[in-house]
């Protein structure tokens, strides 16, 4: 397998990864304020985020390949 095909692949993982941890913080944020506590601290939250940038970063690169890897040249 080249590396031009596992470009889409891993691009959709990062992205679905994003999505999933955004989920997590946005349900976490839900128990802020109520009787149950969230289950996330903020230093939890802040690692969450700082995973979410990282990936993030990691996932504009495999794009770039993805079209740098799809460019005709003439």
């Amino acid at each position: 397998m080249s590396n031009v095909e596992t470009l889409p692949d891993r691009l959709e993982c990062q992205l679905l990864t994003i999505i999933v941890l955004s989920k997590v913080l946005t349900n976490n944020a839900g128990y802020k304020g109520c009787a149950d506590p969230p289950q996330i601290d903020s230093e939890g939250e802040n690692a969450i985020y700082s995973a979410i940038t990282f990936i993030s970063e990691m996932a504009h690169s495999s794009f770039c390949d993805l079209m740098n890897a799809s460019e005709v040249t003439p």
